[in-house]
C-alpha cells in the first residue's frame, strides 16, 4: 500500500524550447541520438516568448532564429537559412517567381513579435516597410498573412512544411540570410547541454548540407 501511494520519481529530462517554426529535420535526429547516448529523455516545449524560456530557466536550451546577444546566455550558430516571402493565395505576389528584398519594403508587413524572422530594422534606414499587423505568436501571424492583411517573411524551411493551405511562398533571392542558433545559459546550465550541442552540430551537417 505504501509503495502504491508513494509518488513515482520523475525521470530525468532535457528540455528544448522554441518560440515558433520548429525545424522539421535535424532536431529529431539529434534528439534520437542524444537520448540513445545519455539515457535521458528530451522534451520539446513551445513558449510564446522571444527567448522561448531559456532566460527564465523554463527550458535547458532553445532553438532560436536571428542574432541572440543576451547577457548570461551563450548562442551558437548552427546554420544560416534563406528567407522567403509568405503571402496570401489571394495576393498578386502569389503568382510571382520571386520578389526583391527592397521591393518588400514598399508593402505592408505582418510582424511576429515573438522572435520572428523579420523586423523593420532588417531593411536599410529610409526603406523600411510599414507594419500592418503585430502578432504575439506564430499562429496569429499565419492567420494574418493568410487573410491578406500584409506580407510576411519566413525561413525557406518553413515554406517546405506547408504550414497553411491559404499561404503561398515566394523566393527572395537578395534577402539577407537568417542565423539559426542554439541558446543556453553560460553558467549553471544542464550538465548535458554540450552533449546535445555536439549532436545538433553533427546532424545539421548531415541534414542541412553542411549548414550553409
Amino acid at each position: 500500500m505504501e509503495a502504491a501511494l508513494l509518488p513515482t520519481p520523475e525521470a530525468p529530462v532535457f528540455r528544448i524550447g522554441f518560440a515558433w517554426g520548429f525545424p522539421a529535420t535535424w532536431p529529431q535526429a539529434a534528439i534520437e541520438r542524444f537520448e540513445a547516448e545519455t539515457g535521458v529523455g528530451a522534451r520539446v516545449h513551445r513558449r510564446d516568448a522571444a527567448l522561448a524560456g531559456v532566460d527564465s530557466g523554463e527550458v535547458d536550451v532553445a532553438i532560436l532564429r536571428g542574432d541572440v546577444a543576451v547577457p548570461g546566455l551563450t548562442a551558437v550558430t548552427l546554420l544560416h537559412e534563406r528567407r522567403i516571402a509568405a503571402v496570401s493565395v489571394r495576393s498578386p505576389l502569389a503568382a510571382r517567381d520571386e520578389v526583391g528584398w527592397r521591393e518588400l519594403a514598399r508593402m505592408p508587413l505582418v510582424l511576429n513579435e515573438t522572435g520572428g524572422p523579420a523586423d523593420v530594422a532588417d531593411w536599410p534606414a529610409g526603406e523600411r516597410p510599414e507594419i500592418a499587423v503585430r502578432c504575439g505568436n506564430f499562429d496569429e501571424w499565419l492567420e494574418a498573412v493568410a487573410g491578406n492583411r500584409g506580407v510576411g517573411v519566413v525561413p525557406e524551411s518553413i515554406g517546405r512544411q506547408r504550414v497553411h493551405p491559404f499561404l503561398s511562398f515566394v523566393p527572395i533571392p537578395d534577402a539577407p540570410l537568417m542565423p539559426l542558433q542554439l541558446v543556453f545559459p553560460r553558467h549553471n546550465g544542464h550538465p548535458l547541454t554540450r552533449r546535445f550541442l555536439a549532436h545538433a552540430r553533427a546532424t545539421v551537417r548531415q541534414c542541412e548540407g553542411g549548414g550553409r
